[in-house]
């Protein structure tokens, strides 16, 4: 009886949190945690460079640093829509969301220095009845201002991003917290450190082909490495 009704009151003051923080009661800074929006909307994942990001060896591939980031900034971008699971969309507002770099756990050798931040379009809120609530992209996390993340970057197309948003982990209370994540790579990293974090990247081993190319930025690097492996095998005579 005793843990059913602690058990009833932990639900309770979950459920005020929750209403505080659509309200905008909760706050938050850099440096404090805030907790994640309740049940955010899922939509399908979005990317316009599908960089492999299974294992920690897809992500080396391609990316030229691990960084431990915050979110510092964010800024509304032009209303789009988002496509749902039963195939129809939702009207949706993206954001423009500007990262600082904390620490780096991994460089790829010979590649571009790191920069300062890194701004990335992100998932902001879908608009349903007139109300906007809070998004994430299947398989990546809830990201807000204050919050820390391990995340991939790359040089492309003249700037920095984190071009593998599947492989981008919420780092909180010193260890990975998974958000609806389940990839090899997800599961490794399951409650890690920053150190063993950067002991998994330290350790993985490039895809072989990936290192043919390696003079190329990741889209043309990526583009070479598919066109290898779809040359079809010389027929015999």
């Amino acid at each position: 009886m005793r843990s059913e009704r602690r058990s009833r009151r932990r639900a309770g003051w979950l459920a005020i949190l929750a209403l505080l923080f659509l309200a905008g009661v909760v706050r938050t800074s850099v440096g404090t945690t805030r907790l994640r929006p309740a049940e955010p909307a899922q939509t399908f994942p979005e990317t316009d460079a599908p960089f492999p990001s299974d294992t920690a060896s897809d992500v080396v591939s391609y990316a030229d640093h691990i960084a431990l980031v915050t979110a510092v900034a964010e800024a509304e971008e032009p209303q789009t829509a988002v496509p749902t699971p039963t195939g129809s969309s939702l009207p949706a507002i993206p954001r423009r969301v500007t990262f600082r770099i904390d620490r780096l756990l991994w460089s790829r050798p010979d590649g571009p220095g790191a920069p300062a931040t890194v701004t990335a379009k992100w998932c902001g809120w879908v608009i349903a009845a007139g109300k906007r609530t809070p998004c994430a992209t299947t398989g990546t996390p809830w990201v807000f201002v204050g919050g820390q993340y391990v995340m991939p970057i790359a040089l492309d197309r003249g700037a920095f991003a984190p071009i593998q948003p599947f492989a981008v982990f919420r780092f909180n209370d010193g260890a990975v917290t998974l958000e609806e994540q389940d990839t090899p790579l997800a599961r490794q990293l399951t409650n890690a450190s920053l150190d063993r974090v950067a002991g998994v990247f330290a350790n993985a081993l490039p895809d072989a082909v990936s290192v043919r190319y390696g003079h190329l930025r990741p889209r043309a690097r990526l583009a070479a490495v598919m066109a290898s492996r779809s040359v079809a095998p010389t027929a015999r005579d």
